[in-house]
């Protein structure tokens, strides 16, 4: 499988024809690289968009589930979306979650971030009282 460094690389070869297209897809498109392509072809490869993730410190089974949840549509938890945002109250959060006191007294399963969910939604509470509007 290839990291996202090695697909964009990839994708330079072909904008500078060191890269050509299959036989079949050669047909398809109509010529065999980048600079042989009708410009209607080449017009629809410039203006093509990638969207990718990138799965960071997460293990075999991890990277799984990730895989598999995104082949089935699966949507991403409210915790899981938060985890992923960058400041230094996630960070705070993210490490209160992996305290100890998690591990040795709280029941609640920490699959798709629940014990980052649970000190999320204390810290919210904490800081906007009661009527912090959560489930």
């Amino acid at each position: 499988m290839l990291d996202g460094q090695q697909r964009l690389t990839t994708i330079f070869e072909f904008f500078d024809d060191q890269l050509a297209l299959t036989p079949e897809s050669a047909n398809e498109f109509g010529g065999d690289s980048y600079s042989n392509l009708p410009n209607d072809a080449s017009d629809n490869f410039d203006d093509f968009e990638i969207e990718y993730d990138e799965i960071e410190d997460a293990g075999e089974e991890e990277q799984r589930e990730f895989f598999q949840r995104l082949q089935e549509g699966l949507p991403l938890t409210s915790s899981e979306k938060l985890n992923s945002a960058y400041s230094k109250l996630t960070d705070f959060t993210r490490a209160l979650a992996k305290h100890s006191f998690f591990l040795k007294r709280v029941t609640a399963s920490d699959k798709r971030y629940g014990h980052f969910d649970i000190v999320s939604k204390v810290a919210a509470l904490a800081i906007e009282g009661i009527d912090t509007g959560l489930r």
